[in-house]
């Protein structure tokens, strides 16, 4: 989750003088990122599934009371480690837009339809995390992407381009596998790309179980790094000594490591800062107040050559969403 902004040097002119300037303004993180198109939405459980509770603009608390975390490892010459990491508290906007119509994917007699969920997103550091507290980088932004999140599902061929009939076909329709129904795209401004792909939903009550960071891998052998998974329980448990509770959950994941995904890095992040894999699982939850809410957790595994050596690392983020 790494952007231009270094906690540990600055050497890029416009960044020192960002540093030299006063504090970043907390940003507005209440409109809406995506727009749409002036049709309306082809909306529905038919063709979005789980998706259909995203749709919106959401966002998370700032300053002191931010619910998401950050610790991202990062390559560093000049240490004997090989590498330093960059952990802080954060808050964010995502905004979540249907698309006005499909993407069907055509086998020849039958068409696997890809429901569409466009996002954009903007993540911010919540404190002045700078050890020497000289760059003002609270309520900076450290991260943004774009990307898709799509609903698969099979249906009859239409016949010819746009139908209005179907091919006829005798044989019987297959239905969609659902360990595949959801796929997350992701483009992220360092040169990769990722396609993560999963299912099927996975439903519950009360308080999800929350996957927790391998305290075997690097950088979480250094017990004194902070668990992100940490920060969703946490938020849990505040709601819970307020007498608010989740009465219900669905959750899905995606892995690049599920059929079909993967991952592209551009040559530079290959040699020396590679995206491995990744991972992530979005919950959404209803309260015992009416409302609904968003968490996530994502890992990410990279590598860097420490000494020489390709070395892996695990990137964890996590935090709690709620709509504007």
């Amino acid at each position: 989750m790494e952007n231009s902004t270094n906690l540990e040097t600055q050497t890029c002119p416009y960044l020192a003088q960002q540093a030299a300037s006063t504090p970043a303004v907390i940003p507005d993180i209440t409109t809406p990122i995506v727009t749409t198109t002036n049709q309306p939405t082809v909306i529905g459980t038919s063709n979005l599934g789980l998706l259909n509770n995203f749709i919106g603009t959401w966002n998370s608390p700032t300053g002191a009371n931010a619910t998401g975390y950050n610790v991202m490892p990062l390559p560093q010459a000049d240490v004997p480690s090989g590498y330093i990491t960059k952990n802080f508290p954060y808050f964010e906007e995502i905004s979540f837009s249907a698309i006005a119509g499909g993407a069907p994917n055509r086998e020849g007699r039958y068409t696997q339809t890809s429901g569409v969920l466009f996002y954009e997103q903007r993540v911010y550091i919540a404190n002045n995390a700078d050890p020497n507290g000289a760059q003002p980088i609270e309520n900076t932004l450290i991260h943004a992407e774009n990307g898709t999140w799509l609903y698969h599902a099979i249906q009859p061929q239409l016949e010819g381009p746009y139908g209005p009939g179907t091919v006829a076909d005798n044989t019987i329709i297959p239905t969609q596998d659902p360990t595949t129904q959801y796929n997350k795209q992701i483009s992220v401004p360092h040169g990769v790309s990722i396609l993560m792909v999963g299912g099927p939903v996975v439903t519950g009550t009360g308080n999800p179980l929350f996957p927790t960071a391998d305290r075997t891998q690097l950088p979480f052998t250094d017990h004194s790094i902070i668990d992100p998974s940490t920060y969703l329980t946490q938020q849990l448990s505040s709601l819970n000594a307020n007498g608010i509770t989740v009465t219900s959950y669905s959750s899905i994941t995606v892995s690049t490591t599920n059929h079909g995904g993967g991952v592209n890095n551009i040559n530079f992040e290959n040699s020396f800062g590679k995206v491995i894999s990744m991972e992530t699982t979005w919950y959404v939850e209803t309260l015992s107040n009416g409302t609904v809410q968003l968490q996530y957790i994502q890992n990410i595994v990279l590598q860097f050559l420490i000494n020489g050596v390709p070395t892996q690392f695990l990137h964890i983020d996590a935090n709690t969403l709620q709509k504007v």
